[in-house]
């Protein structure tokens, strides 16, 4: 009788260690997020998550990466169109996706040079197209096998010091930088979020996102065409 009634505790106690770590298991999954990647679609990659972040990329003709990217607030309304003009960050990053080149919005930009292994100087233009420099930014990378890791993320840890860089770049009082900065914030939220990739895009409110950003890619690239040509006036070596 001991033993059965031994055997029966025992039992119970297996039954509730296992529905505690199903539950666990089931809580873990739910609480964990998620950036989706859908390949290319108009010649883009496009990735977005539920909360408003999205991103499309691609190469260039000279096989750099040209990333859009900007954070829209779905309590936004009717203003959105207007705020989301002042969001979209246009980045160019190289072909291995190891260093950031440049990054445009409509309230100015930088393009960057990276000096060694933990800085980036930087030539930056405030609101008023005013160029600058800023040298010896120090940014913290996270250390990861670059074969291994999904592409997004290495997208998302090169855009994480692209804010950085904005914050330095703010920090000297450049006109309008606040805003870029502001546009950047949004890529911290990204880092920890896990990859899912898919075939199409079902939900309607990021296709309109995503179309947004597509009408903007022409005229940020003509901007940071004129940047550019500002830049290499100025006959500054980064």
């Amino acid at each position: 009788m001991k033993k059965l009634v031994l055997l029966s505790i025992s039992f119970a106690l297996l039954v509730s260690c296992g529905s505690s770590t199903t539950k666990k298991t089931v809580q873990n999954l739910a609480s964990r997020k998620y950036i989706t990647v859908v390949d290319k679609k108009d010649g883009f990659c496009s990735a977005y998550t539920e909360y408003g972040h999205t991103m499309i990329y691609g190469k260039d003709s000279i096989d750099n990466y040209i990333v859009y990217f900007a954070k829209f607030d779905n309590n936004a309304g009717k203003y959105e169109n207007r705020i989301i003009k002042e969001k979209i960050v246009r980045i160019e990053l190289d072909s291995s996706l190891s260093i950031l080149k440049s990054f445009i919005t409509i309230s100015g930009g930088a393009f960057c040079d990276r000096n060694d292994v933990r800085g980036y100087n930087a030539y930056f233009f405030d609101e008023k197209l005013n160029g600058n420099s800023l040298e010896q930014i120090e940014v913290s990378e996270q250390s990861c096998d670059m074969d291994d890791e999904h592409k997004v993320k290495r997208i998302l840890r090169l855009l994480n010091i692209g804010y950085n860089i904005a914050l330095s770049i703010n920090n000297t009082n450049a006109g309008g930088w606040y805003k870029i900065v502001s546009a950047l914030e949004p890529i911290q939220e990204l880092m920890n979020y896990d990859v899912m990739e898919n075939d199409t895009i079902y939900d309607t409110i990021v296709n309109k996102h995503i179309s947004k950003i597509s009408i903007t890619t022409e005229g940020l690239t003509q901007f940071n065409n004129l940047l550019r040509e500002k830049y290499n006036s100025q006959n500054t070596n980064l």
